[in-house]
C-alpha cells in the first residue's frame, strides 16, 4: 500500500543538545527529511509546564506534533518519521525483510535495556563533574563493569558486520551513539573503546557520516 503523508516538517520540541532530541534530528537529516526543532527551556522550567505537559505528560523531550497528531519518546518518534517518509527517503532505516527487520528490533531493545541505561549513568556523573557537583564514583564503577561485561556482544556483531543490525545502517546505528558521543573522551568510554576496538571503529564510522557531522553537530552545537 501507499502511505501519503504531509510533506510538512515534523515538529520536535525539546532543547537542541538533548541526546534523545538528537536521534530524531539525526533521523530526519539521513532520510532527507530535516524536522523542524522547537526548543523547550529547561532553566525556564518549561519542560514542566502545562503547554509541554499536554504533548508529553512525563514532563521530558523530545515530543512530537504532526498536525493533531502527538507522540512522544525517541524511538516510537523516530520510526514514526521514518514510515511517515517511507516511499521518498533517501536511505531506508528500517528493512523491509521481516527477518531483518526483527534483528533491528532486537538490537534496538538491547540499547535501550542493556547497553543505553549504562552509559547515561556515565554521563549524568559527567554531567555533575562539569557542573561542579560531586560523581557517584560507585555508580560509574559500576556500569562500567557492566559496559565491559556485555561489551562483547556487541563487539562481535560489529566484527562480523558494518553496522550492528547488519550490514546496512539502520535506526539503532542512529539510537546507540547520541550518549557516547558526549563522553566519548572520557577515560571510562576511551578504556571500554581500547577494550572492544569493533565498537570503537563502528562509532567513528557512524559519527563521520556526513549527516551527523556535517549537518546534525553544526545545527545543534554551532560547531
Amino acid at each position: 500500500f501507499i502511505i501519503v503523508m504531509s510533506s510538512t516538517p515534523l515538529k520536535i520540541y525539546g532543547p537542541a543538545g538533548s541526546t534523545c532530541t538528537m536521534r530524531v534530528v539525526w533521523t530526519g537529516l539521513e532520510i532527507g527529511h530535516p524536522v523542524e526543532t522547537i526548543n523547550i527551556d529547561f532553566s525556564k522550567g518549561e519542560h514542566k509546564g502545562p503547554e509541554h505537559l499536554k504533548r508529553q505528560p512525563f514532563g521530558k523531550v523530545p515530543a512530537a506534533q504532526d498536525g493533531d497528531f502527538i507522540l512522544y519518546e525517541s524511538r516510537a518518534i523516530a520510526r514514526y518519521l521514518v514510515e511517515r517518509h517511507a516511499n521518498d527517503s533517501k536511505i531506508h532505516l528500517i528493512p523491509s525483510d521481516i527477518k531483518q527487520r526483527a534483528i533491528l528490533e532486537q538490537w534496538i531493545s538491547l540499547e535501550s535495556t542493556t547497553y543505553t541505561p549504562e552509559i547515561t549513568t556515565l554521563l549524568g556523573n559527567w554531567f555533575k563533574i562539569k557542573y561542579g557537583g560531586q560523581a557517584d564514583a560507585a555508580a560509574s564503577e559500576k556500569a562500567l563493569a557492566n559496559l565491559q561485561r556485555d561489551g562483547h556482544v556487541l563487539n562481535d556483531q560489529l566484527g562480523k558486520h558494518q553496522y550492528i543490525a547488519g550490514d546496512h545502517f539502520t535506526l539503532v546505528d542512529i539510537f546507540f551513539p547520541t550518549y557516547m558521543w558526549y563522553i566519548r573522551d572520557t577515560d571510562e568510554i576511551k578504556k571500554w573503546f581500547a577494550s572492544f576496538p569493533n565498537i570503537e571503529a563502528w562509532f567513528k564510522r557512524v559519527t563521520d557520516r556526513p549527516a551527523f557531522k556535517d549537518q546534525l553537530l553544526p545545527q545543534l552545537f554551532n560547531l
